[in-house]
């Protein structure tokens, strides 16, 4: 079924969406609660992480690949049939609410934590649906082009993390 390509996105933007998803949501306190919790080889875990997730999507480009125009409830009806498949259609969006859920609430307080501390959550919330309400009445496309506008933009961002290596300890460093 050829769906039209309004809403389409690239290889790239799709990869750069996923990373940008993977490290924005976490990169504030993720070090900090992983060393609390795991000591110096929390590091492992976050490797076996990325891993998974790397394996996930290559399988989901794989199986797209070969059903190019098809969305993920035709590929989900093709080879599960109508009603199991509708059953994980179904699986799919509670499972994706609830983590839009998570980050939404985890978002809030790390603004309120690190941004904005005397500003009231609600009032948070209500200037955070703004934008959210935007890239959901756009699609999928919009945020795409953001994650790879912000990859590229940020790109030079690792040189400057090596500005205060020459003080570093290297064992502080795993």
């Amino acid at each position: 079924m050829n769906k039209p390509r309004r809403n389409g996105i690239t290889l790239l933007q799709y990869i750069l969406g996923v990373n940008v998803t993977q490290i924005g949501t976490s990169i504030l306190t993720l070090p900090s609660e992983l060393a609390k919790m795991a000591t110096t080889d929390g590091w492992i875990s976050i490797v076996v992480g990325w891993m998974i997730a790397t394996i996930v999507s290559l399988c989901i480009i794989g199986v797209m690949a070969k059903h190019p125009g098809a969305t993920i409830y035709d590929v989900l009806t093709h080879y599960l049939g109508k009603w199991f498949g509708g059953a994980w259609i179904i699986i799919l969006m509670c499972s994706s609410l609830f983590i839009a859920m998570i980050v939404f609430y985890e978002v809030l307080r790390l603004i309120k934590l690190f941004i904005l501390p005397n500003t009231s959550s609600g009032l948070l919330a209500i200037f955070f649906m703004i934008p959210t309400y935007m890239v959901l009445r756009s699609g999928i496309r919009i945020f795409a082009r953001y994650a790879e506008f912000v990859f590229f933009f940020t790109l030079w961002l690792p040189i400057l993390l090596l500005v205060p290596l020459k003080d570093a300890e290297f064992i502080f460093m795993l």
